[in-house]
């Protein structure tokens, strides 16, 4: 009785960490920055632009932003970015290019990358163009992005512009890629990711779970050992 005793306590406890861990308070924390402006969204719909959690008009500094996310919940990160020079002789070829490294803490959330850090890159983002360019200034018209980005190449890269102003930015994780829509008549572009509730238990509820079928599996041992066993008749 008393091994029942101690599989149902570390059972329980397993339980309670196991499920409990992931409806504990998390946040999703990032740096990131665009060419040449952006406004950053966290939303609980890939169909609606969301709250805003950040922005910044001068590309080659990154900006930090932390916010907290329901237990549970779905998100999605959008970004409207844009080039500020307009259509013209750079329609088509305005970069309004995306950069940035994100990170999630507690165990309720993973990124499309199955993650908890991520940072932009031509897989696990969505991207489409925008037929104006819009004032960042007011609230941004949003159409959830469906094609694929185009990578410009890596934060760590060698003057990724061609130019001084090109080196990487700080604050963001060198891996991070610049990111893009190739279709780009406006100078504008959408991008978007998900934040999938559901994460992966602590190493403490694995133990003690790992501790309870442990026991399970002595007590069913001990409990054949003591079974008297049937003579048959």
């Amino acid at each position: 009785m008393r091994m029942s005793n101690q599989f149902l306590t570390a059972a329980a406890a397993a339980a309670a960490l196991l499920f409990g861990s992931s409806a504990q308070a998390a946040m999703l924390s990032g740096a990131i920055t665009a060419d040449n402006a952006y406004n950053a969204y966290i939303s609980t719909s890939d169909s609606t632009l969301g709250t805003l959690v950040a922005s910044g008009d001068t590309w080659q500094t990154a900006q930090t932003f932390t916010t907290d996310l329901t237990a549970g919940q779905t998100y999605y990160l959008h970004v409207v970015a844009n080039n500020l020079g307009g259509p013209g002789d750079m329609a088509g070829g305005n970069p309004d290019a995306l950069l940035g490294s994100f990170s999630l803490s507690g165990s309720g959330f993973t990124f499309a990358n199955g993650t908890q850090t991520l940072t932009t890159d031509a897989t696990d983002w969505r991207a489409s163009s925008n037929g104006v360019e819009q004032d960042l200034g007011g609230t941004p018209a949003w159409t959830a992005p469906t094609g694929v980005p185009v990578s410009f190449g890596v934060n760590g890269g060698a003057n990724i512009w061609g130019n001084a102003l090109g080196g990487p930015v700080s604050g963001v994780s060198t891996s991070a890629q610049w990111i893009w829509s190739a279709s780009d008549p406006s100078g504008e572009a959408f991008f978007s990711t998900t934040l999938t509730a559901g994460g992966v238990p602590e190493p403490a509820a694995w133990a003690l779970l790992i501790v309870g079928f442990g026991l399970t599996g002595a007590t069913l041992r001990r409990r054949r050992a003591l079974t008297p066993a049937r003579v048959a008749i």
